[in-house]
């Protein structure tokens, strides 16, 4: 489970993970949920290492939030004894297969929180078309 508290400024945001082990964390920056801890740890490497200036633009967000899921999805379908491993690696020619078939199949959906929103709803659902821009 994935909380997210918006605080007035960017600097202020909090993500408080419950996983399924019932340990709680919480995050500043990022948060990410990805089934097991090999799998997230995985997942924060990539992410920690492909960051850029995501924090400023929708589309460089929206695209490694997607490449990082995809390394999640991909790993979570191997066994258990490969995840642990260092030597299981996922190329970006399998990455973006995987994003593909997601797209293809209408797997991909994304939600972001827009503090500028004036209701007090912050939460929106990116469209279709919003996605496919994002993605190569």
């Amino acid at each position: 489970m994935l909380l997210a508290e918006l605080g007035s400024t960017s600097g202020k945001n909090q993500f408080t993970r419950i996983n399924f082990d019932g340990i709680v964390r919480t995050d500043t920056n990022f948060a990410i949920i990805g089934g097991t801890e090999a799998i997230e740890t995985r997942m924060q490497n990539y992410f920690a290492t492909a960051k850029t200036d995501a924090d400023r633009d929708l589309t460089t967000a929206l695209r490694l939030a997607v490449e990082t899921w995809a390394i999640g999805k991909e790993l979570s379908s191997r066994e258990s004894e490969e995840t642990e491993s260092e030597e299981t690696q996922i190329d970006t020619t399998q990455m973006y297969e995987i994003i593909d078939t997601a797209r293809e199949e209408g797997e991909i959906e994304v939600g972001v929180l827009e503090t500028a929103q004036p209701e007090a709803s912050k939460f929106r659902l990116l469209t279709s078309q919003e996605i496919e821009a994002a993605l190569p």
